[in-house]
């Protein structure tokens, strides 16, 4: 947002983005207009032992570039064009009008990306500073999550609303503030409904909040606390102002997503008329890129895709639909641990060189058994042994780790429930034949380490194990779904090498598999790391995968790991 588009009483600073250091104080600095308010750079929070975890496996100075970048947002956002109702060059021309009409600089304007050709990009900038005189002290604090939603380019939400000035009307220029919880807690110091100012000295032992630019309330005080949804604050001056269409785009044209997706469909490349496994398909935007990509071939095809959630099931029919490639997909609520017949969960049958689902005592478990790092042991901890990767995981903790990774993945999307809710009840998957299909997205959940902006990373190393584990028995029945001669890509959004290099070392050690080069190439190459534990990938391996590292200058996306393999 240029400062022709704000009122004539709110102003942002109308020069080149600053540097982070400029705007983004680690000393908390406060102003006189809001009370322990500062325009701050927090530390990402780690848990100890996933932070020595990933220092090790990444190597120190990488892993504290990736949370330099972590705790900002991608300020390149990426449209995919829906080739079955759209040119991507005709969708250019109308948003590269709509930008140009509003004084968008050359340099700002949106693009095609080079190897992409249904991608569109449009940058974005920031750190910029911003005049919060204007507030006159009024402030909104928000939760930690709506926050890190507010810096990807969001208003605020009611839901999200923390604590506010007194007294404030709609109309009100505010300053919109980060809470940050206690280290070590979950509670943010200020319960919600606070009225700041009321106790000052409850406010100087909170945390320091982060600011992240002015907004007008839309609501009462009163009103943003007694209403469930909708808008309580429009931004309009950033810190950071994500890429944004300048116009809206005709229905079921284009939508956003993370650039990295749209290379992981690119890299499967189903051939024209093929038969497609979408294995954890929710929300759908991978399964409807590839499904534009056997639509654009003319020859037919199929894209079966999985949930296990009849509401998800829905949404990725729904999505289908006002994509214009429902004749090519159709969506099952299955578990996709358990969707190959004669297969047990994770397994994938016989004659693949004895593997088991990680549950089984496949070639890790032949090794000899291990009892892992005693408890309290963070140095052993920190890269645990195959043996542990390979253990059984119990039930429970496989349904919360999966809640709890689709939650990440999802990223603050919320799915709308409708009547074709319905649809999706009837959609039960009815199970398929070993061999089944010529093409597999394994876009297993994960522990979503790479999504930015994060403040705070919870998860502990014991669950970044069980996750692996989980992942392992989806790609196994992905290897069990998949005919000779056919392709499989495995893809995460998470920085964490026990998800992604571990795990491809697992399956090049388990399965007749090869590993092939994931293109087009954007991402640099994998983690080697033979020191660590368990072990990764070869040089010559690692050249072939695809790691978006944060921490990497060239790199504005989220991180993200893509491997491809063909199937022996």
């Amino acid at each position: 947002m240029s400062a022709s588009h704000l009122d004539a009483d709110v102003t942002i600073d109308a020069g080149d983005a600053t540097t982070t250091s400029e705007v983004c104080s680690t000393s908390y600095k406060t102003d006189s207009h809001s009370n322990n308010a500062a325009s701050c750079d927090p530390a990402v929070i780690w848990t100890e032992g996933v932070r020595h975890l990933l220092s090790e496996g990444l190597g120190p100075a990488r892993f504290q570039a990736a949370t330099r970048r972590l705790r900002v947002p991608p300020l390149t956002t990426c449209l995919r064009v829906n080739s079955a109702r759209a040119s991507p060059a005709d969708l250019l021309r109308l948003l590269r009008g709509a930008a140009e009409a509003q004084g968008t600089p050359e340099a700002a304007l949106p693009r095609l990306h080079p190897l992409i050709p249904e991608a569109i990009l449009i940058p974005g900038s920031g750190p910029h500073s911003v005049d919060y005189s204007a507030a006159e002290g009024r402030e909104v604090v928000i939760v930690r999550k709506a926050g890190e939603a507010v810096l990807r380019g969001a208003d605020v939400f009611v839901p999200g609303v923390l604590a506010t000035t007194p007294g404030l009307c709609p109309g009100d220029v505010v300053v919109v503030s980060i809470a940050l919880e206690r280290p070590g807690s979950e509670r943010y110091g200020i319960s919600r409904g606070y009225r700041l100012g009321s106790d000052p000295g409850l406010e100087a032992s909170a945390p320091p909040r982060v600011r992240v630019g002015l907004g007008r309330c839309l609501l009462s005080r009163a009103d943003m606390f007694r209403h469930e949804r909708g808008v309580g604050v429009a931004l309009v001056a950033r810190v950071y102002r994500p890429g944004a269409p300048a116009c809206a785009v005709p229905p079921g044209t284009a939508m956003l997503q993370n650039l990295p997706s749209l290379v992981a469909a690119a890299a499967l490349d189903p051939a024209p008329g093929s038969r497609v496994l979408d294995m954890c398909a929710a929300p759908g935007g991978k399964t409807t890129a590839l499904a534009g990509r056997l639509a654009a071939a003319g020859q037919g095809g199929t894209i079966t895709a999985l949930d296990r959630s009849h509401v998800k099931v829905a949404h990725i029919r729904r999505l289908a639909r006002e994509a214009g490639v429902e004749a090519l997909v159709t969506a099952y609520r299955a578990d996709a641990c358990r969707c190959v017949r004669g297969l047990a969960a994770g397994s994938t049958g016989a004659g693949e060189r004895g593997a088991t689902c990680a549950e089984g005592a496949g070639p890790a478990a032949e090794r000899g058994p291990s009892s892992g790092p005693p408890q309290g042991d963070v140095a052993g901890a920190r890269h645990p042994p195959e043996s542990q990767l390979a253990a059984p995981i119990s039930e429970g903790l496989r349904r919360r780790l999966e809640r709890q990774a689709l939650a990440r993945q999802r990223h603050g999307q919320q799915l709308i429930l409708s009547a074709h809710t319905a649809e999706g009840r009837e959609a039960e998957c009815p199970g398929f034949d070993p061999g089944s299909f010529d093409h597999v997205l394994c876009d297993v959940p994960c522990s979503a380490l790479g999504l930015r902006p994060r403040f705070r990373h919870e998860q502990t190393v014991e669950e970044l194990v069980g996750t692996a584990q989980y992942q392992r028995r989806i790609l196994a029945a992905g290897v069990g779904a998949l005919r000779p001669g056919g392709t499989m890509v495995f893809s995460t959004c998470t920085i964490s090498h026990l998800e992604n290099e571990a795990n491809v070392r697992w399956l090049l050690d388990s399965f007749p598999l090869r590993l092939v080069p994931a293109l087009p190439r954007l991402g640099g190459p994998g983690l080697v790391a033979p020191q660590a534990q368990p072990p990764l990938l070869t040089a010559a391996e690692a050249a072939m995968v695809q790691r978006f590292d944060p921490g990497e200058p060239a790199s504005d996306t989220i991180g993200f790991f893509i491997a491809k393999f063909v199937k022996l």
